[in-house]
């Protein structure tokens, strides 16, 4: 049997809150348990998924939370490997260059836009002013 290393230590204390704390923030769903499980990060045979979700959705209540560089380090790795996933890089490209291509189109419609308008003023003008002209031509 395996014993479990006393958590009275400042040090292990504090890991252990660092877990909770990040596996609190982790899972939220049964299916997150599910992942988990699937790579081999969280290992219960004996607790059933809703379970797990009950015990890590119930401590962040209980649990003081623990600013320190290796649990931001521990969230930076996570999030490297989120955005290292090809899906993920995918779908960045993929928005980044919709966005760029809908502001080209806007500056193009605008650039297009602007001087038609402007055409369509000085158009009317001129039509204005020749009727005018043509007007007083009849008059006399």
């Amino acid at each position: 049997m395996k014993q479990c290393p006393s958590l009275t230590s400042p040090s292990l204390s504090l890991v252990f809150t660092q877990y909770i704390e990040l596996m609190n923030g982790i899972i939220e769903t049964t299916k997150d348990v599910k992942v988990l499980r699937g790579h081999g990060i969280l290992k219960t045979e004996s607790l059933k998924d809703d379970e797990v979700v009950k015990i890590f959705s119930g401590t962040s209540k209980s649990v003081q939370l623990a600013s320190t560089h290796e649990l931001y380090k521990a969230i930076a790795d996570v999030n490297d490997y989120y955005n290292g996933l090809r899906k993920v890089k995918a779908r960045k490209f993929v928005k980044k260059c919709v966005y760029t291509l809908w502001n080209v189109r806007t500056l193009f419609a605008a650039i297009l836009l602007v001087p038609d308008g402007s055409l369509d003023a000085l158009l009317c003008l001129w039509l204005l002013l020749n009727i005018q002209q043509s007007q007083l031509i009849h008059c006399v």
